[in-house]
């Protein structure tokens, strides 16, 4: 059986897939795409496209909670920023990707405060209280041990004193002493490491 070398387009699009792959997982967006799937979602245009269809097809809420053109701009700007860095990772690269980083931060974090003013009363009106532990289990179970963690960790850190402490509170023994003896140290080294 004779397998053939990858066109040059495709072998482009490939590295693209990769380029844009790499940008989710650092923006902890949970999107894959192969080659197959940016093709079909560029179609003829770039990968402004490509995002704008994905998610459009895939990801409706997003457009409810951002500007797709201020979604896309941040993903854009971030996988570039990236690439440059890869390719000659240099303090000035260093500083641009950051502060890419930090503009994606800055817009989800005005989102979620938006989202704690407008959404969450909403769903202490239609939704019960297992409804709602049902949901968070589903979620946090997508998320490998290590993942748990550190969510466990931003979580943590994220809220208040008595929100962690309820927190806490509510998680079986044996999670409990996990997180004591080893999830916290995880957490607070993979902290110390992203910030150089």
């Amino acid at each position: 059986m004779d397998i053939e070398a990858p066109t040059a387009p495709a072998a482009a699009d490939d590295a693209t897939c990769n380029a844009y792959n790499t940008t989710f997982a650092v923006l902890e967006l949970d999107w894959h795409w192969d080659r197959e799937t940016y093709t079909r979602l560029r179609g003829d245009g770039d990968g402004r496209h490509a995002l704008r269809a994905y998610v459009q097809q895939h990801r409706p809420h997003l457009l409810r909670a951002y500007g797709v053109d201020c979604l896309i701009d941040a993903i854009e700007t971030t996988r570039r920023e990236l690439q440059a860095w890869v390719a000659s990772p240099t303090e000035a690269g260093s500083q641009s990707l950051a502060t890419s980083l930090d503009t994606v931060v800055n817009a989800l974090t005005e989102h979620l405060a938006e989202e704690e003013r407008d959404v969450v009363p909403l769903i202490a009106m239609h939704i019960t209280q297992a409804e709602w532990d049902h949901a968070g289990k589903a979620a946090f179970s997508k998320f490998t041990p290590k993942q748990r963690l550190t969510a466990m960790g931003e979580m943590l850190e994220a809220a208040s004193p008595t929100e962690a402490e309820r927190m806490l509170a509510g998680l079986p023994a044996p999670i409990k002493l996990i997180w004591r003896l080893v999830g916290r140290r995880r957490y607070e080294r993979s902290i110390t490491m992203a910030g150089g």
